[in-house]
């Protein structure tokens, strides 16, 4: 039967993970399978890893418009200056 951990516990470990200490010597020193800490540090990872927002996107989003709406802009007053230029 597999071992069931406290989230303290986990959090704990975790904390000395990211304060420098290997998992490796985690694991000899509190008993936990490597490869299960591997999986906490990983979950843990994934749960901090910040995805931007809906409304982040969509600002983001605004700002490329614009950008590529100037770009062509652009585009075509080098097109005119180039001809004039002629």
């Amino acid at each position: 039967m597999a071992k069931k951990y406290n989230q303290d516990f986990k959090d704990m470990l975790i904390e000395l993970h990211a304060a420098g200490k290997g998992p490796g010597e985690l694991s000899k020193d509190y008993e936990v399978p490597i490869a299960t800490l591997g999986k906490w540090f990983t979950e843990h990872k994934q749960a901090t890893t910040k995805d931007p927002t809906s409304a982040e996107f969509a600002k983001m989003r605004a700002e490329y418009l614009q950008m590529k709406q100037e770009n062509e802009i652009l585009k075509k007053a080098l097109g005119i200056f180039a001809k004039q230029n002629k």
